[in-house]
């Protein structure tokens, strides 16, 4: 039996991996380089999200037939609110074109793991989902916190209390529910037994670590709902994968909730907390296509790794633009979010024999952002913009960024467009230009105009005090600026290689799709 193995790194960039390789941040990747075919990836010229990304790929068609917009897509056609949205991955027609959809339903058994648009289409697909309903959010309980009497949480149907013990000279975090029958103390910086089962499939991790001063942090993760698809929640599946672990917790690095970080005078110390919370994402993600390998004779299986994405939005532009010894800090936590990848890799390539077929691709690259440029804000202050609050009045405004933040210029008045659009494309604050193109759609779902910054600008949706404001949150994908390092991998080893291009050349993300049928042909 020939199996097939697909997995996606979040955000992997060809221009970056390639500099890894010589230095061994990704050995097994260049296991799969040796003896197979591997490629840079070219996005189409508009947004770049990963829902955006991830159809492209698993149907073969672009974003503007498939009418997706980013995250989420604008509502273009409403007759009531043209700035309202839905979010893309709630579209379902998707899951019928999706390459493995098309012509193995039935005839192969096909395992998702954490994959969207897929499980709602059909019952055909075995699949692990922990991007479902969220039941609540992370909440960070500092030491003063957890000091005081009955801090209770309800998370689910369950109320949650979390104090801070000391015997002897180690501390400990108390986490007791009387309706969950959960009393337990997990060691401080300990992470280890910390999963919590509030219903049968769905739960959230404590993390508990201190900051350079000795303050005990408590970090209650997301609880989700697992959505399956003919696997079942039993000890076995709790076991062996546990509580899903999400990620995204980036913002309470940049917020300083880690300490602080390196670029406002850190010691690394808000980094090292950062990577133990990124760690068991990966490790969370890497057991859960560990038990589909173990729990089902699959010939397909498709997975999914966050951890690079995450340390991309952190850390690419602040490496990018620094040097010296700050350039190779930045440059360590990037190889090691890469290398988290890769060791999720590694289980995969561990379990195939030599007849079984690998891909090994990612949704987009990245590129480096110093500023974000606030066009409502710009467009509301210069009369070509009406809004009551934060909410854009479409009917009188002549032109107006979408809300749903995908790159889409949209208008309600054509008059002196021309020089509008003259305008912006000759845009400078503070000495920095900031539209490098304007590109008319074919489709309305990517706007009546599309924007493409200039490199280091972010374009934002909302309203700010400040036009042009500088961020720390330093990488970004929204839009494709056809940086180099936006470009996205395809490593791949099968028995048809002859079929595809010689490595090295640049293809369509239309490509992957095929490649991926072709296997499932063996």
């Amino acid at each position: 039996m020939t199996r097939t193995f697909w997995t996606i790194w979040d955000c992997a960039s060809y221009d970056v991996i390639m500099e890894m390789m010589d230095e061994g941040a990704v050995p097994n990747l260049r296991r799969i380089m040796k003896k197979g075919k591997y490629y840079p990836v070219v996005l189409n010229k508009f947004n770049s999200q990963t829902p955006c990304a991830l159809a492209m790929q698993f149907t073969g068609e672009d974003s503007e037939t498939l009418d997706i917009g980013g995250y989420h897509t604008p509502n273009y056609n409403s007759n009531e609110d043209k700035t309202s949205y839905y979010p893309t991955f709630a579209n379902r027609e998707i899951g019928n074109k999706v390459a493995w959809h098309q012509k193995y339903i039935g005839k192969k058994k096909i395992a998702l793991s954490q994959i969207p648009y897929s499980l709602e289409s059909t019952n055909d697909i075995y699949g692990i989902n922990g991007f479902s309903k969220k039941l609540s959010s992370y909440i960070l309980l500092k030491e003063d916190d957890l000091l005081k009497e009955n801090i209770s949480i309800k998370i689910g149907k369950h109320d949650f209390v979390f104090s801070l013990l000391q015997k002897s000279d180690i501390r400990y975090i108390n986490v007791e529910s009387k309706t969950c029958n959960v009393n337990k103390n997990i060691k401080v910086n300990t992470n280890s037994d910390n999963d919590f089962w509030v219903s049968e499939n769905s739960g959230f991790k404590l993390f508990s670590y201190t900051d350079e001063n000795d303050s005990v942090f408590a970090l209650v993760t997301d609880a989700w709902e697992y959505e399956l698809s003919k696997i079942n929640m039993n000890d076995s599946f709790r076991n062996e994968v546990g509580v899903f672990m999400g990620g995204a917790y980036g913002r309470l690095y940049r917020r300083g909730d880690f300490g602080k970080p390196f670029y406002a005078g850190g010691t690394g110390r808000a980094e090292d907390i950062y990577f133990l919370l990124l760690e068991q994402v990966a490790v969370f993600f890497t057991r859960a296509n560990e038990f589909l390998f173990e729990s089902g004779n699959y010939d397909s299986i498709i997975s999914y790794q966050p951890c690079v994405d995450e340390a991309n939005h952190e850390f690419y532009g602040w490496w990018e633009r620094s040097e010296g010894d700050k350039k190779n800090f930045y440059w360590k936590l990037l190889k090691k979010a890469y290398n988290l990848a890769d060791k999720h890799l590694g289980t995969i390539l561990d379990k195939m024999s030599d007849s079984d077929n690998i891909i090994v691709t990612s949704d987009h690259g990245v590129y480096g952002v110093k500023y974000e440029f606030y066009i409502n804000e710009y467009c509301k202050r210069n009369n070509l913009l009406c809004a009551d609050g934060n909410r854009i009045i479409e009917n009188k405004s002549k032109i107006y960024y979408h809300p749903a933040d995908t790159g889409a210029l949209y208008l309600s008045d054509e008059q002196n467009i021309d020089s509008i659009l003259n305008k912006l494309l000759n845009l400078e604050i503070s000495g920095h230009k900031i539209i490098k193109e304007i590109i008319k759609p074919r489709n309305k779902v990517m706007g009546d105009y599309f924007l493409v910054p200039e490199k280091g600008i972010k374009i934002c949706a909302g309203f700010s005090d400040e036009i042009l404001t500088e961020t720390v949150k330093s990488g970004c994908h929204t839009i494709n600026t056809n940086e180099s390092s936006m470009c996205a991998i395809c490593f791949t080893y099968n028995s048809n290689l002859n079929n595809w291009p010689s490595s090295v050349t640049k293809i369509d993300y239309s490509l992957i799709s095929e490649i991926y049928k072709d296997c499932m042909q063996q």
